[in-house]
């Protein structure tokens, strides 16, 4: 459930405790945070089933709280403030010490109790930052979801290794799913919303619109960039749509007419991704004179090139800008007018 407190946001998290720890002598645990950041003068902190509560802190630079479960000895403590949110495990008898060198949980560092099972959680967030290079790089919401996946996976089995606790090993997954959908998750769809919202211009000499890594029914994958030095026509098309079989007589002609030439003909496939196999078997029996690729459902280049039907078609000169966004079909003489004055 999403709040919003003393204008911080975070996500409140269910605390897990466990019947199979150990009871210790003490039935509470003590948490002292030292920060020498002049600016930072409160933190919230919740366990158990307890709400919020305000910590503030001493003239010794320090935040203190003695933390008390209701029934069981062990847990999570949420906490948030200026240096952000963070979950961290506890159990009572512990005397627990974090050291904030930074403005950031991140760049906190643990002594005394619990240190190196806390100081795990620090290091999966450290991990996802150096990584943000490499997130930037995710093509597709799957591709984020199975990053995603496989990080998490990664600390859970370590998990094991730093505690026998069965609590520890939840916690550590529930705490590095959040910070791994906080650094992959939510910055990819923010990127995917700023590409398909944004507005191009299409004008003549303008960069064209990119596509990137589309499957190539031939084997691999193929980028506009990939085609650089060469002019580009690309045609959209669905392998049901009539109109574009009728221009397929038309655009062979074309292409036997300018194969030595430079100049690629690209066909980009715009069915649902759930009729990939169907594409590649029907197009694997046509004679089909040009690059044939799959869109995989993305349909952001036809969005950007603002493209409201098939067959649509696009001019790209070797340096990657538009030389015509809306260029004749291969049925209309015009075309060959318009290619033998730039071939």
């Amino acid at each position: 459930m999403l709040k919003t407190l003393l204008g911080y946001t975070y996500i409140s998290v269910v605390l897990l405790l466990s019947s199979c720890s150990k009871p210790s002598q003490r039935d509470y645990a003590l948490l002292t945070i030292k920060s020498t950041d002049s600016t930072l003068t409160q933190l919230q902190i919740r366990y158990g089933r307890k709400d919020f509560k305000l910590l503030t802190k001493t003239k010794d630079d320090v935040f203190t709280d003695t933390i008390r479960f209701s029934n069981l000895d062990v847990g999570g403590i949420l906490l948030k403030g200026k240096p952000g949110v963070i979950f961290l495990y506890t159990r009572h008898g512990s005397d627990m010490v974090m050291e904030i060198n930074g403005s950031k949980f991140i760049d906190a560092i643990f002594t005394k109790d619990l240190q190196k099972e806390n100081q795990f959680l620090i290091d999966a967030r450290i991990e996802l930052r150096t990584l943000k290079d490499d997130f930037d790089k995710i093509q597709n919401l799957q591709q984020a979801q199975q990053v995603l996946d496989e990080f998490v996976d990664k600390y859970v089995v370590k998990a094991k290794k730093k505690s026998k606790d069965p609590v520890y090993k939840l916690l550590v997954k529930r705490e590095v799913t959040n910070a791994a959908r906080n650094a992959i998750i939510y910055p990819f769809k923010k990127k995917e919303h700023l590409r398909l919202t944004k507005k191009w211009d299409l004008s003549e000499g303008k960069p064209a619109p990119k596509f990137i890594d589309y499957e190539n029914l031939h084997g691999g994958t193929t980028s506009l960039d990939d085609l650089k030095g060469k002019y580009v026509y690309l045609e959209f098309s669905t392998i049901n749509c009539g109109p574009c079989r009728k221009e397929l007589p038309y655009l062979k002609s074309i292409v036997r007419k300018y194969q030595h030439q430079n100049i690629a003909f690209v066909n980009i496939n715009y069915n649902r991704k759930e009729d990939h196999d169907w594409w590649k078997e029907v197009m694997s029996k046509k004679d089909f004179p040009v690059i044939q690729l799959f869109a995989n459902g993305d349909r952001y280049l036809m969005h950007a090139y603002e493209k409201m039907g098939v067959p649509s078609f696009v001019l790209i000169d070797p340096q990657g800008n538009i030389v015509n966004a809306n260029p004749p079909r291969p049925s209309n003489p015009k075309l060959v007018k318009l290619l033998d004055a730039l071939l």
